[in-house]
């Protein structure tokens, strides 16, 4: 006589058949488990961003508190030169001008960080305050991190982001929403942004328009470009104040009455140097250039 095995209805022993349903029991319990915890990851997630982003600020604040520019020159192991402070006076005082001396004399700080003293102000107002125009797009992201170091190190709270052809479709995207407080842009990029139907709107804030390497535009089709988007800006934001950063130039005066000459009535600063640093409204830009000792 043979002894006959139950079979289940899939022809297996029945013995097998019932560890094939606890595996399948065993096996869905655990997939429930997962997924419960991965729910409860993913609902921790933003409690422990908003975390971090408090700890961020925290720690910006502890390390960087708002100073001058005076105060973070010392910080640095740094003593400003006479055509510094003479820039960060002027821009204080809401003129224009032109910054001419040789690379490496720290002409960006003279100017970068008079602007950051005299309009990086609290509150913080959500608007574009500063364009700085450079000729090479090359130059555009040494300079935005140049930039953004200062800022940030003063505890100014500011954004410094680039515009160029080369920056990326998100960025774009993002800054056509919100643009930062300061925009490293050339001078084509500025035109399209004048374009906007909200240009007003978006540049009425604008305090400063920085041109960087001006003897690289003087004389061409792009310094060209720069004086009249310059001079739109200037029926946007009637108070705007304009600097030129220059190297290697002949006739200093006629390079600053082109960039910074003011409209009717306007003021400027009268040129580094002379008397004891009254201000001439006859003269058309303000002309700083290092002298020999700080």
């Amino acid at each position: 006589m043979i002894a006959m095995t139950p079979r289940d209805r899939y022809g297996l022993p029945a013995t097998l058949a019932g560890t094939n349903h606890l595996g399948k029991q065993l096996a869905a319990k655990r997939r429930a488990e997962a997924k419960g915890s991965a729910a409860q990851e993913k609902a921790q997630i933003p409690a422990a961003q908003k975390r971090l982003k408090k700890e961020i600020i925290s720690s910006k604040n502890a390390v960087f508190a708002p100073c001058s520019a005076a105060q973070w020159f010392k910080k640095s192991g740094w003593k400003p030169f006479k055509f510094q402070r003479e820039t960060w006076a002027h821009i204080a005082a809401g003129k224009s001008g032109l910054v001419h001396a040789s690379t490496g004399s720290g002409k960006t700080y003279a100017v970068w960080l008079g602007i950051l003293d005299a309009f990086a102000t609290r509150p913080i107002t959500p608007n574009l305050k500063v364009i700085w125009l450079t000729p090479m797009r090359a130059l555009a992201t040494d300079t935005t991190k140049a930039l953004a170091r200062a800022a940030e190190e003063m505890g100014t709270g500011w954004r410094v982001e680039a515009r160029t052809g080369d920056t990326d479709a998100a960025q774009k995207t993002r800054q056509a929403k919100a643009l930062p407080d300061a925009l490293v842009t050339t001078p084509e990029s500025l035109c399209l942004m004048l374009a906007r139907v909200d240009a007003s709107e978006i540049l009425s804030g604008l305090r400063a328009v920085v041109v960087d390497e001006w003897h690289e535009l003087l004389g061409n089709k792009r310094g060209v470009q720069s004086q009249l988007a310059i001079a739109h800006l200037r029926t946007i934001a009637p108070d705007l104040v304009v600097w030129g950063i220059s190297a290697t130039l002949g006739n200093l005066e006629e390079a600053g009455e082109v960039l910074v000459s003011p409209p009717p009535g306007g003021e400027s600063a009268r040129r580094a140097g002379e008397g004891d640093g009254a201000l001439n409204p006859s003269q058309p830009a303000h002309t700083l250039s290092p002298s020999p000792s700080p």
